[in-house]
């Protein structure tokens, strides 16, 4: 697959479908890496951020010399570079134009004593994994900074780096279950607030969701043919009740996300879910608003 044809393809897919036809054939490939003895490390807020960018040095280092001189790969298949971190095509969803997203987000969790690392990969892009894998593991053990990582949370960050496992999981679709009258959303991760706070204009939540969902089908090669002015009209008629909320920058040991954020809030909806539901469904999958791919905008519905 080259870059052009994987262009070509993300930009003008040969097929279009609705919400539930994306669920049928949904692809999501997660990479999951258990780092022994460092469970502390998860309470880092700057910990994906640093991740990310560790990974995206390794991915351009083992790519071709065309992207690591800032230009379209000419390999075929492509590098994982170009599928991970190179520009794409801009599409018109709705009232925006946006750079198709990239397809992967990243999460952390821990048990008592080690920490675990998670990289989810959407549609096409799981064609890659071998290759990311590999480089994620060389990122964790060699380039992520964790000594100025271990400022934020108080620890001792270990002589060596050690992968104790990987484990890959992989789904062929998502099941959506009948859309309730009401449902509440726990976030789990602060979520980016800069383009529009969700406790004074709660309906983005449904805006944001709709906008990277009909940009994650373009890695399934597919067109989201849902009409925008038909859900907004829906999104805007539900009732939102908003639980605490606060909103700050994180600024922790010298790190710091560029944008604010909102975290410690829970968000109960009620009204006409019918065609709304499937939006929060996939949601779960993919993370919410800018910074996804960075583990913000993690939410659980139930």
């Amino acid at each position: 697959m080259s870059s052009n044809y994987l262009n070509e393809r993300l930009l003008e897919p040969n097929h279009k479908t609705d919400l539930l036809g994306l669920a049928s054939v949904w692809r999501q490939c997660t990479i999951n890496l258990v780092l022994e003895g460092m469970a502390g490390f998860a309470h880092s807020p700057s910990l994906l951020n640093k991740v990310r960018g560790s990974f995206g040095r390794v991915l351009v280092e083992r790519g071709s010399q065309f992207v690591r001189d800032r230009k379209p790969c000419q390999w075929n298949p492509v590098c994982g570079a170009e599928v991970f971190f190179a520009r794409k095509p801009i599409v018109k969803i709705g009232p925006y134009s946006s750079e198709i997203t990239k397809p992967y987000i990243l999460r952390v969790s821990s048990d008592q004593k080690n920490l675990v690392i998670s990289l989810g990969m959407f549609g096409v892009a799981g064609e890659w994994r071998r290759e990311v894998e590999a480089c994620l593991i060389e990122a964790l053990q060699s380039r992520v900074r964790w000594k100025n990582l271990a400022k934020d949370v108080t620890e001792t960050v270990p002589d060596f780096v050690r992968v104790l496992s990987s484990v890959n999981t992989s789904i062929d679709s998502l099941e959506i279950s009948s859309p309730p009258l009401e449902t509440r959303i726990s976030f789990l991760t602060p979520v980016d607030a800069e383009r529009g706070v969700f406790i004074e204009q709660p309906y983005l939540i449904f805006e944001r969701l709709m906008r990277r969902i009909y940009m994650m089908a373009r890695w399934h090669f597919l067109e989201l043919d849902q009409s925008w002015e038909e859900m907004s009209k829906m999104w805007r008629g539900c009732e939102y009740c908003f639980e605490a909320s606060t909103m700050s920058k994180f600024v922790i040991g010298g790190h710091k996300f560029s944008n604010r954020i909102t975290s410690g809030h829970a968000l109960k909806i009620s009204g006409n879910l019918d065609k709304l539901w499937p939006l929060l469904v996939f949601g779960q999958a993919t993370n919410v608003g800018r910074g996804a791919n960075v583990g913000l905008g993690h939410f659980c519905i139930s």
